[in-house]
């Protein structure tokens, strides 16, 4: 489909879209549980966000344990921190029961309200199947498994990618313009081994939707940044120690590319510091037409939101193929 590539080359100037979401919890006084279990509140902070940061289009908070819940995972709550598993399942515990929701009805709801109410395009997350079998089995027992029982692990992994399939499906009848597939996983193994345990799979779930994709890799994702457009999907989004500059250079150029300022930035400096980091970050691509603006990954819920407006007014002066404007 790629319609978001037409979206975001069309942009006279970089277009940017930070991941951002839990601030605008800590802004609201609100806290994970009730925003994530309630799709009024998730969305009354994704239009908060938007009205006050101005993005080129929205995403939802990002959770990366909604697929582990429906396998059986264990899920906890930080007051104002995205979900983590608090309890790892065995290998022979990972079962699909298709008539266990999770909150995948609540995030439906949430996605098609943002489409309603939300006047920019709108993204929405699944987890990568891989992703998904670390946050169920914990990452340490993955790596053991991945390096001694190969054959195991490829099996188990068409359970996850079936459940992230069929959830994907199911926000596409939200009209949903693209999806990210966060998989921060991937980022842990060898070229290798993303080749056997991470790129199948995603590729399976890309043919499977006819939607956009996005990849989003935090995490050293440089071995992998040729693999991972060989999956098919619109674009990539990589964490700030791949040089963004050096990112565009190993992609097609009808490949977006995300990134990717650190988020720890928005926490750390001050947002005079921060603004001239994002324009030395973005001045050696500029005259990339396929660069969306972006972080490496989601900004700390502790980041203010006057720091993460900056990086839309730098974003926003950056002239395709000119200097900044002033």
């Amino acid at each position: 489909m790629n319609n978001i590539y037409k979206y975001f080359t069309s942009f006279e100037r970089i277009p940017g879209v930070p991941i951002v979401g839990y601030p605008g919890i800590v802004y609201l006084g609100m806290n994970t549980y009730e925003v994530l279990n309630n799709f009024e509140k998730h969305v009354k902070v994704v239009k908060f966000l938007v009205k006050e940061i101005d993005p080129d289009a929205a995403l939802p908070l990002m959770d990366l344990t909604v697929e582990a819940e429906i396998l059986g995972a264990s899920v906890s709550f930080p007051s104002n921190a995205p979900p983590t598993i608090d309890k790892h399942l065995d290998i022979e515990e990972v079962k699909y029961d298709k008539n266990f929701r999770g909150r995948i009805d609540i995030y439906k709801k949430t996605a098609k309200l943002m489409k309603s109410e939300v006047k920019i395009p709108v993204g929405f997350y699944v987890v990568g199947p891989l992703t998904v079998l670390a946050q169920v089995l914990g990452i340490k027992e993955l790596m053991l498994k991945i390096f001694n029982d190969e054959n195991s692990i490829k099996n188990l992994l068409e359970t996850p990618t079936e459940v992230v399939i069929n959830y994907a499906k199911e926000l596409l009848e939200s009209k949903v313009d693209f999806i990210v597939i966060a998989d921060p996983s991937s980022s842990l193994i060898s070229l290798e081994h993303y080749e056997k345990f991470s790129k199948p799979f995603i590729r399976k779930l890309v043919n499977s939707i006819e939607v956009d994709f996005v990849l989003h890799t935090c995490g050293r994702s440089k071995h992998l940044l040729k693999s991972m457009v060989e999956t098919g999907v619109a674009g990539i989004s990589i964490d700030e120690n791949v040089p963004l500059d050096y990112a565009v250079s190993q992609v097609p150029e009808n490949t977006l590319v995300f990134g990717n300022i650190s988020p720890s930035r928005f926490v750390l400096e001050k947002k005079e510091t921060l603004e001239e980091n994002i324009k030395r970050m973005l001045e050696p691509v500029k005259n990339k037409k396929n660069i969306v603006a972006s972080t490496g990954c989601d900004i700390p819920p502790e980041a203010q939101i006057e720091s993460i407006k900056s990086f839309m007014k730098v974003v926003k002066h950056c002239r395709r193929y000119n200097e900044f404007l002033h």
